[in-house]
């Protein structure tokens, strides 16, 4: 990777390739990785490399709390050098946390962003932008009675937090202006738990499973069980 100046835009295929090499050397590192913001939007000059992955879990203490995770711990290893350096802001402030890090990779900006498996399609629809469109989202939500998270899914008019696995669930939600059934519901958090699983490599667990609560009838749903 040739070193290059912050603040440089470059061409959409220039970026692309620092986007792929970043790309390919986290990879081992995360459950899942996929290239965001305007090289996802196929903007025609790029002023910077957005990532949003999935971390595999890092280290542990004696009681199987975890401390860290393997991407936080790869990239904290490779500051330094000049070829991996935290970025900092117009105030000289640096961001190189657990779900933010602002760095330059050959001098060029790359922002790796992580999230989970319940969220990660609305940690994908932030992330792809552009902010006019994030902004419109959010306001559309508050109309309904929601509340979209940048850092989450979305909080119902009831107060229940949604997950958000995959993009297409923003749109389901607006769509349908918040009202969705308890069976719906119920289908949306059985989704998003067996893609987490299968993330995983493993299957549902009975204890997940029996967490997601009642499954209710056509007659218990129209007799008010899904209140």
């Amino acid at each position: 990777m040739s070193p290059m100046l912050a603040g440089q835009r470059v061409l959409l295929g220039q970026a692309q390739v620092i986007a792929w090499g970043v790309e390919i050397e986290l990879r081992p590192y995360c459950e899942r990785i996929e290239i965001a913001g305007s090289i996802r939007r196929r903007k025609e000059t790029i002023g910077d490399v957005e990532i949003v992955c999935i971390p595999k879990a890092g280290r542990v203490d004696l009681f199987g709390t975890v401390l860290s995770d393997q991407i936080t711990d790869y990239l904290a290893s490779q500051i330094g050098g000049g070829r991996c350096e935290k970025r900092p802001n117009i105030r000289g402030i640096t961001t190189f946390g657990p779900a933010n890090k602002l760095l330059l990779y050959g001098g060029f900006p790359v922002d790796v962003f992580s999230t989970t498996v319940r969220n990660w399609g609305m940690s994908m629809f932030i992330r792809t932008g552009p902010a006019e469109w994030n902004i419109k989202a959010m306001q559309t939500f508050q109309c309904l009675g929601m509340e979209g998270h940048s850092y989450g899914g979305v909080t119902g008019k009831d107060g229940r937090e949604i997950d958000c696995p995959d993009e297409a669930l923003i749109a389901f939600w607006q769509q349908r202006g918040g009202e969705v059934g308890h069976n719906e519901a119920w289908n949306l958090r059985y989704r998003a738990l067996r893609y987490k699983a299968w993330s995983e490599k493993r299957k549902v667990t009975q204890e997940e499973y029996d967490a997601l609560g009642p499954w209710y009838s056509e007659a218990e749903a129209a007799a008010g069980g899904a209140a």
